[in-house]
This record gives C-alpha cells, structure tokens and sequence, in this order.
C-alpha cells in the first residue's frame, strides 16, 4: 500500500484485508482465480476487487497512487519495492505481512534458446 494509507498505521486484520481494495494481478495465460482468492474463499471469505492488471508492475504504479492494495510475492516486497530509496513511485510504497496464509507459487520464465548464454537473460 502507499506510505500515506489510512490503514498503515493500523493493524492490518483479516477482516480489514477483506474490506480494503484490491488491484489483483492476473498474469496473460494465467489462471482466471488468484491463490489469494482460492485462498479466502476456502475461509469463507472474499476481497474487494477493484482493478485487474497482468504485470506485478502494474499493480505497484497504481497502488503508490490511490487506497487500493495489492498482494504481492515476499520476492518483490524486498528495500528495493517499499523503502526510501529507488524512484518517487517506489518510496511511496509500505509493505505489510498480509494477515493470510497464501500458498506459494512457481514463476517461470521463457525466452528463445539464442538467448541461452546472455547474462542479462539468465
């Protein structure tokens, strides 16, 4: 969430969770329900879903710039993503501990074989 949320400064509860809007990421080819999601609803439960963008990016310029929240994988939620240092956006950002237990996940990446041996792709 942006550093200025009203909610920041409170203990982030389940029900909270639930109440706040959500920017969901729902990756191209990816599966139509979030493991956030299967998760709630196994507790009988469900979030306010606001805005549905494809890219984790996405999801943090818009976060930084209104009430709305966003899961994100602990990965991106490192000082780089929510401190005081990198660009104005990303100083903007808190990163809280979600009151939920998320399973994990795997992410893959693919890139043509020619590109095997480049540094930068590995």
């Amino acid at each position: 969430m942006r550093q200025d949320h009203p909610v920041v400064q409170r203990k982030l509860t389940l029900r909270r969770f639930c109440a706040l809007e959500h920017v969901v990421v729902y990756p191209l080819g990816g599966d139509a329900d979030s493991l956030v999601s299967r998760a709630l609803t196994q507790r009988g439960l469900e979030r306010r879903v606001a805005v549905r963008v494809p890219y984790f990016e996405s999801a943090l310029r818009i976060v930084a710039e209104t009430d709305y929240i966003a899961t994100i994988p602990a990965a991106l939620g490192n000082p780089t993503v929510c401190s005081n240092t990198g660009s104005r956006r990303r100083e903007a950002l808190v990163c809280l501990k979600t009151p939920l237990v998320i399973p994990g996940f795997v992410l893959q990446a693919v890139w043509h074989h020619r590109h095997d041996d480049d540094p930068l792709q590995r």
